[in-house]
């Protein structure tokens, strides 16, 4: 892998603060980069409702949200559902379940498009979940899927990008397949990143940030190796170096 600028670095790491309690959110969202997106999923959202997604916004006016909501209902409740969000809070990133079916999709995608040149703002960046990284390949068996791993990825993916996603949600393991598949123009933001000396808690498709990126991430999520270190600050520099290719152990 090439080494990359460690300014560049920044803009490709989304910070996961998956925690109910928003004063501990705050305290970390305040050590970080204020160029470093931070994803708020349903463990934030559902105890702190939209008046805590206000409040991080409320710390730094230009700082990027990525909400992770995964919309997946039927396509005039997912539609209601994006409706309401951007009326109270806009969204640098947003997902939907792409197994909620292209009908729902292309409701999302215009619901978004419409609200964005209604209030003329950027629309925010639609990504589809395809298979959920905690999940392993006897999991997916078990569920009675028959195609390969990459395959019912492939499906999935095609299925949202063809309904106007901006790009998908995947694990690394998918990234290299994926890219070759659907070419450089998707976004592809990729969860289960674990840094060389961080434990791998839950996930169970993971690989390092230098090799998501040499696989063609996009955006690489990354939660607890920062957000449950002593000093997040110094966590995200480690990480920041190691994607640069200038990490040398701590």
């Amino acid at each position: 892998m090439q080494n990359i600028e460690v300014d560049e670095v920044i803009n490709k790491i989304i910070c996961a603060i998956d925690t109910n309690d928003i004063i501990n959110a705050k305290s970390i969202i305040e050590k970080l980069d204020s160029k470093l997106i931070i994803k708020l999923g349903m463990e934030f959202f559902y105890a702190n409702t939209y008046e805590g997604i206000k409040s991080i916004k409320e710390l730094k006016s230009d700082r990027k949200i990525f909400l992770d909501l995964k919309y997946h209902d039927i396509p005039n409740t997912v539609s209601e559902a994006i409706n309401s969000t951007m009326i109270n809070v806009v969204p640098h990133m947003m997902t939907l379940h792409a197994s909620g079916g292209k009908k729902m999709i292309l409701e999302a995608v215009k619901t978004v498009s419409e609200i964005s040149s209604f209030k003329k703002i950027d629309k925010p960046i639609v990504l589809a979940v395809t298979v959920l990284t905690s999940l392993s390949i006897d999991d997916l068996l078990s569920m009675g899927w028959s195609s390969s791993l990459n395959e019912q990825v492939y499906k999935l993916a095609s299925i949202a990008i063809d309904a106007g996603c901006d790009g998908l949600v995947c694990s690394a393991l998918e990234l290299e397949f994926l890219r070759k598949k659907l070419g450089d123009k998707v976004i592809l933001v990729t969860p289960g990143i674990r840094p060389e000396w961080s434990r791998k808690n839950d996930q169970e498709r993971i690989v390092t940030p230098s090799q998501a990126i040499s696989l063609g991430a996009s955006y690489l999520v990354i939660g607890r190796p920062i957000t449950n270190a002593k000093d997040p600050k110094l966590a995200l520099e480690m990480i920041i170096n190691e994607i640069a290719g200038k990490y040398i152990g701590a």
